[in-house]
């Protein structure tokens, strides 16, 4: 008998901004943590670490908010100009 051959298919996936949160032209990433079951992200595009997480995706998109607003608050307080998102920053294309 003739074995058929298996097609192999494969994805290819582009990400794109739309796998992330947007506010105030800043974006976030949405990452999981299967064994502490908490979601977690940090402001991509910019030179400065500012990082959230949460138990649910409505509450990590309040404490993504909540982190733009408190990294903006903190550049005023310390007279620094704010990183603006930088279109070509390696860490969305991760």
């Amino acid at each position: 008998p003739r074995q058929s051959k298996k097609k192999k298919t494969t994805f290819k996936i582009k990400r794109t901004m739309a796998h992330h949160l947007k506010y105030k032209n800043y974006y976030g990433s949405v990452n999981f943590n299967k064994h502490d079951r908490v979601l977690f992200g940090e402001i991509i595009g910019i030179k400065d670490l500012v990082t959230y997480e949460a138990k649910n995706i409505e509450e990590l998109i309040k404490h993504f908010e909540e982190s733009v607003e408190d990294y903006l608050k903190m550049c005023q307080t310390l007279k620094k100009a704010p990183d603006k998102f930088l279109r070509n920053f390696n860490k969305i294309n991760k």
